[in-house]
C-alpha cells in the first residue's frame, strides 16, 4: 500500500503498489496526480564506470619457417655454395649458363666444378659433375646449346697457356673438342680434376672386370690414327694422346 497525499488538494491518499507511477484523479479535487513510487522502489542509480586505460600488448614477432629446399633450388643452393670459394673467370660472363645449369643435371648428378671459355665459337661454360662434362651456351636472347661428354667416352684431355688465356683439348668417341679462351689461372686445376675423374673411372672398371676396356682404348688409339692420317691432329698432338691413353692401359 502506498500512501501519499494529493499536491493539489492535500488530501491522504491511498493506493496498490501496482498503481505506483501510473496517472490517476485525486479523488477528493478530480485534479490529474501521479501515484508516486515508494522509496524502496525507486530505480537505482549507478556510477558510470570507470575507464582504465588501454595497455598495448606487443606481439611477438613471427618467425619464418625455414623449408627445406628439394630438386632444381636444392642443386642451384649447392652450385652457388661451391662457386663462392672457386676461382672459375668472369662473375658475369657465364651467369646465364648458371642459371640454367640445375635445370640440366640429372636427379644424381652432382656439380664439381666449371671454367669458362669458348666452344664452337660459343661462349658458355665447361662444367664437371660427378658424371659428365657439359658445355652450355645460353644466347642472350633465346636458346641454349648444350653438348656433354661422359667421361667413359673421354679418352684423354689435355691444357695449354698462353699469354693471355688458355686452352683445353679433349677427345671423346673418337672427335676432338677445343675449349679456347679459358682462365689462364684455372685451366690446370680443372683439367687436373678431370685427370682425376677419368682415372678413377678406369680404376673402377679394372675392378668391376669389364673385358671390353682393353679394346676401347685399342679402339681409342685407331681412332687417333686416322685423326692424324686425315690431318686433324699434329705428330706432336698424336703422340701425346697416344701416351695418355697407353697410360692408363
Amino acid at each position: 500500500m502506498i500512501k501519499f497525499s494529493c499536491p493539489h488538494c492535500s488530501h491522504r491518499i491511498k493506493a496498490q503498489l501496482a498503481t505506483a507511477g501510473i496517472r490517476s484523479k485525486c479523488p477528493h479535487c478530480k485534479a490529474n496526480i501521479t501515484v508516486p513510487m515508494p522509496e524502496y522502489l525507486e530505480p537505482i542509480k549507478h556510477e558510470p564506470e570507470r575507464e582504465y586505460p588501454k595497455v598495448a600488448v606487443q606481439e611477438k614477432p613471427s618467425v619464418p619457417v625455414a623449408v627445406p629446399l628439394s630438386g632444381v633450388a636444392l642443386k642451384k643452393k649447392q652450385i652457388e655454395e661451391k662457386l663462392e670459394s672457386y676461382d672459375w673467370g668472369s662473375k658475369y660472363l657465364g651467369r646465364r649458363e648458371i642459371e640454367k645449369l640445375p635445370e640440366l643435371l640429372w636427379e644424381d648428378e652432382e656439380f664439381e666444378t666449371l671454367i669458362q671459355g669458348v666452344y664452337n665459337n660459343g661462349h658458355g661454360i665447361l662444367c664437371a659433375t660427378n658424371r659428365r662434362l657439359i658445355f652450355i651456351d645460353k644466347k642472350i636472347f633465346f636458346g641454349i646449346k648444350v653438348e656433354d661428354f661422359s667421361y667413359d667416352k673421354v679418352t684423354s684431355i689435355s691444357y695449354e697457356t698462353g699469354i693471355l688465356f688458355g686452352k683445353i683439348t679433349l677427345f671423346a668417341a673418337g672427335n676432338k673438342a677445343e675449349i679456347l679462351q679459358t682462365s689462364k689461372s684455372s685451366v690446370k686445376v680443372f683439367v687436373d680434376h678431370i685427370r682425376t675423374k677419368l682415372s678413377d673411372s678406369v680404376r673402377h672398371n679394372s675392378i668391376s672386370g669389364k673385358p671390353d676396356e682393353t679394346n676401347d682404348r685399342i679402339a681409342a688409339l685407331e681412332r687417333l690414327s686416322k685423326l692424324k692420317s686425315d690431318g686433324i691432329l699434329t705428330e706432336e698432338e698424336f703422340q701425346k694422346e697416344k701416351q695418355t691413353i697407353l697410360n692408363q692401359l
